[in-house]
This record gives structure tokens, sequence and C-alpha cells, in this order.
């Protein structure tokens, strides 16, 4: 074999290594972008108060009629915990965060934590809910709040496992889907809740991210290719 077959073998193997140290690993993130329209706002003052059109919190304002965007991101490799019981049966999801803005582009809400996606199938309803902690206090440690989104089904017939759907699709004959959220301040025991109806959901596509040993193959994958290239013009 010549040193030109040689290296030209080399390079191909590399090759293969490159792209199969490219392919996605592990972690396999799903991510969706969202609309709503704000439905109901709740403000209690130790436990009085009731449904008002606008409340404020700390500079966290919400409105009746509010259009709402956002983006949710999870994680649908392994179930963190799974539990069977004859027709019933229930499984959660790692690693769920959401953000969402007033469309004025005024205010902006990310998550803080790591929340969780818990998915129900059972013989008489379906459910999919998303959780997590959204704000954290930050300059206002006694300030805390949380959001999340809700699909549910209750003839049942939504989902077929505790899996993930393929797509979230709010069309669908009977799904209920909902967001909801709120912020409370533990020194006046004041809070702020909302409820809304999402208007619509999309999936985005975004570009697998290789995970730190597959990068670590890549730069001596291309390592090897530039030694072959310096001795064959040597």
């Amino acid at each position: 074999m010549t040193w030109t077959t040689k290296m030209n073998a080399g390079v191909g193997a590399v090759a293969l290594a490159l792209l199969s140290a490219a392919s996605p690993t592990h972690a396999e993130t799903v991510t969706y972008t969202f609309t709503a329209v704000v439905d109901r706002v709740l403000a209690l003052s130790k436990g009085e108060g009731g449904y008002v059109d606008s409340a404020d919190l700390a500079g966290h304002r919400m409105a009746v009629n509010d259009q709402l965007t956002g983006r949710i991101s999870f994680d649908t490799a392994n179930p963190a915990f799974f539990f069977d019981y004859g027709s019933y049966s229930m499984s959660t999801l790692p690693t769920f965060s959401m953000e969402y803005s007033f469309k004025s582009g005024q205010n902006n809400y990310a998550s803080a934590k790591a929340g969780a996606v818990t998915v129900v199938n059972g013989a008489g309803s379906d459910s999919i809910s998303l959780d997590n902690t959204n704000y954290d206090g930050g300059a206002q440690p006694d300030l805390s709040g949380g959001a999340g989104l809700g699909f549910n089904d209750a003839s049942g017939n939504y989902l077929n496992s505790t899996a993930l759907p393929s797509s979230l699709d709010i069309a669908y004959k009977g799904l209920v889907s909902t967001i909801g959220g709120g912020w409370y301040r533990q020194s006046d025991e004041y809070g702020v809740s909302f409820w809304g109806t999402l208007t619509s959901i999309e999936r985005v596509q975004v570009s697998a991210v290789p995970e730190p040993e597959s990068a670590l193959l890549m730069l001596a994958g291309l390592g090897a290719i530039g030694v072959a290239l310096r001795k064959r013009r040597a």
C-alpha cells in the first residue's frame, strides 16, 4: 500500500470518526415556542382578595387579556421516575425550563431553576404538566415565583404511553391547554397569580450540540488530518 493510499485511508477513518463524534448523544432536548392570552388574574394579601383586571408585585405586572409569548425546553431522555398501577401510569422527565414575555416586550421572566415534566397516561384521563420556578428572588430574597403549562384530555385518548408525544398539538379534539403562574412575597404575604389559554404552540428545530467527549474527539480528529496533510506535503 502506498503512502498516499495509507494517508487517504487514514483521513477517511478520521472523517468517519468525526461524523460519529458529531452525532447527538445523551440529552435529547425538545424546544417549543408558544403564545397565550391571560384569562384571569388573582391578587391576595394574607389570604384576602380576589380576581382583578390587573395586579403588580415588585414590578411583575399581569393583566387580563395580556398577550404572552414564550419558549419551553425539556430533556426527553430517560424518565427520572416511573410509576405503573393497573390502567394508570406516570413518568417524570428531568430538566424543564420556560421563559415568556409580554408581547409589548416590556417584561421578561425566565426560568431560574430546573423543573420537571410529568406525563400521566390513564384509562380515564391523560395529562402533561410542565412546572418550574421562574423567579428566585434575586435582589429580593423574600420574593419567589413559578410558572407552568398543562395539557389535559379527559377522554384518555391523547396519549398511548408515559413518553412525551412527538408533538404537542393544542388543536387535538378535547385537549385543554393552559398556562399559569404567579409571584409571592413572604414579608407581607402578598401574591399575584394568573391563568391563561394557549393560542399556539410550535416545535423549534434546534441543532444538536455535541457532548464534551464528542468535541474532544472532533479536535483530535482534526489534528490527525492536519498531521497527515503535513506529512504528504513533506
